[in-house]
């Protein structure tokens, strides 16, 4: 910010010796480039964009105006072999102020052209008619974490039968797992269930980005966050008011004879980020810069040359749980109180 307030000062000064000044910089080819690896997809996406200068509004240009650079030779490298991509035409993915045609770069990733994890896939841009045009980043896919709390399903020999374990997120809880390679991570808790007819999935998180133990302490090389009491089941809460007397969560199914008969309708996900993107999503935290709000902040970019954006990868882990009956009758999702669960 102190950069804007100096370049205004500038401008100010050169205005006041010639009123015709032309304040707007010689015309200079920069792109952002956004994408993000992950090895669980069969489709990856990397957009290119072009930068733009205008007169006059530029949120009302771009929301009128596809940015998308086209035109381009998008190729992921990874062990002296080339991925190819192709551009499609992304309408309305995402809702956005901005013009509801975007292209993206996408690239097919199953059979033989599954990503693999521990890899390093290189991303190199180049432009058909320009032999001096090159931009390059590259990530390293992180292996995937491992959820230790909750674990993996029980099984109970003297009645053969299968269960998952039962989380309750009325109290404290703490997360656990195996950090693998990741440099950053998220933890996210889902929900499946029917509403107004219709199956939805809703989630509490994610947390902020965290490279260390979060409320806890554990040894350096696994990784826990440290939920408060009630947090769960008051965001679940509050997203399920929204269809009075319409929700059912089904989960009757919670010791079988075969696991896969179980019912999967409340899952724990860790997601691990590369060290970039980590990087990238902490540096532009909004959070911990206190009340300077005209500091300047870091820009972090692993995108070549003078270009900006984020070229990164994740990976994941869930495990399958129960709520228990608390959470429930908090969220909403029954309507008598199990015992002990009011304060």
């Amino acid at each position: 910010m102190r950069r804007v307030w100096m370049a205004l000062l500038c401008c100010v000064l050169l205005v006041a010796c010639s009123p015709e000044v032309d304040v707007y910089a010689p015309e200079k080819a920069i792109y952002i480039v956004y994408g993000v690896l992950n090895p669980e997809e069969a489709e990856q996406f990397v957009t290119v964009t072009k930068v733009f200068q205008v007169e006059g509004d530029a949120y009302a240009y771009a929301a009128t105006n596809d940015l998308t650079a086209r035109g381009l030779r998008v190729r992921l490298k990874v062990d002296n072999r080339y991925l190819e991509s192709q551009l499609v035409e992304v309408l309305d993915s995402v809702p956005s102020p901005f013009a509801s045609t975007t292209g993206a770069y996408r690239f097919e990733t199953v059979g033989p052209t599954a990503l693999e994890v521990g890899k390093r896939y290189e991303l190199e841009i180049t432009k058909p008619d320009d032999p001096e045009f090159l931009i390059t980043a590259f990530t390293d896919i992180p292996t995937a974490p491992v959820l230790t709390f909750p674990g993996p399903p029980s099984y109970y020999a003297p009645l053969e039968q299968y269960s998952f374990p039962e989380i309750e997120f009325a109290d404290e809880q703490s997360i656990y797992f195996k950090r693998g390679t990741g440099s950053g991570f998220e933890i996210r808790i889902y929900i499946q269930y029917e509403a107004q007819g219709q199956s939805r999935v809703s989630h509490w998180g994610p947390t902020a980005v965290f490279k260390r133990p979060v409320g806890c302490d554990v040894n350096a090389r696994d990784g826990c966050y440290e939920i408060p009491p009630r947090s769960v089941s008051n965001v679940l809460h509050t997203i399920l008011a929204a269809y009075p007397d319409t929700v059912t969560f089904i989960d009757t199914l919670r010791n079988t004879r075969s696991l896969d008969s179980l019912n999967r309708t409340a899952w724990v996900e860790v997601t691990a980020v590369d060290s970039f993107l980590t990087t990238y999503m902490l540096v532009n935290s909004p959070f911990g810069y206190g009340q300077n709000f005209l500091m300047d902040k870091l820009e972090y970019s692993n995108i070549s040359g003078e270009n900006a954006g984020i070229f990164g990868s994740i990976n994941m882990h869930r495990r399958f749980i129960f709520l228990g009956p608390c959470t429930k009758f908090l969220a909403g999702m029954r309507q008598a109180d199990p015992g002990n669960c009011l304060p």
